[in-house]
């Protein structure tokens, strides 16, 4: 098994998407964009670009912004869940993610994390929480009435679209 040499720096970070950043010049480079720099994402292309003196370069790597141990509350409405449930307190939970104007129902956690990695990548800024299946019909119909032009999709085995 090949071990990949070059390595991630986990404490510097795109000054751009924030994604990590590591000591490597990008995999595809052309000579007409300039030199070529020295770091680039974890995925081989080079760091997002920045207006400088003489145009758009690839920007050179930040520190990253210290751990946020407190979760940053964000308007959940009143009565809303905001801690995960005891699956054994009463029927299985429900997994919802919230981002821009669309909630997603899922039943199966994976699903929902996969659902909100899309909306991260969307820039949406999603947030996810677990409710319990009795709850959710209350919360549901609060969102409705409390925001309009929110969308619901129900992914739930016979759940409403």
């Amino acid at each position: 098994m090949r071990t990949n040499r070059r390595r991630t720096v986990r404490h510097l970070v795109c000054p751009v998407c924030g994604a990590p950043a590591r000591k490597c010049p990008p995999r595809r480079w052309f000579a007409a964009t300039g030199p070529r720099p020295r770091w680039s994402h974890t995925d081989g292309e080079a760091l997002c670009p920045m207006m400088g003196a003489t145009g758009y370069r690839p920007a050179d790597p930040h520190p990253a912004p210290p751990a946020r141990r407190a979760r940053r509350r964000v308007g959940t409405p009143a009565g809303a869940p905001t801690t995960d449930v005891d699956v054994a307190s009463g029927p299985g939970p429900v997994y919802v993610v919230a981002g821009g104007d669309m909630d997603a129902v899922f039943t199966d956690r994976d699903s929902a994390a996969i659902e909100y990695m899309v909306m991260v990548g969307a820039n949406l800024e999603p947030i996810a929480r677990t409710v319990r299946a009795d709850r959710w019909a209350v919360i549901r119909a609060r969102l409705i009435a409390t925001v309009p032009g929110l969308v619901v999709v129900d992914l739930r085995a016979g759940g409403d679209r």
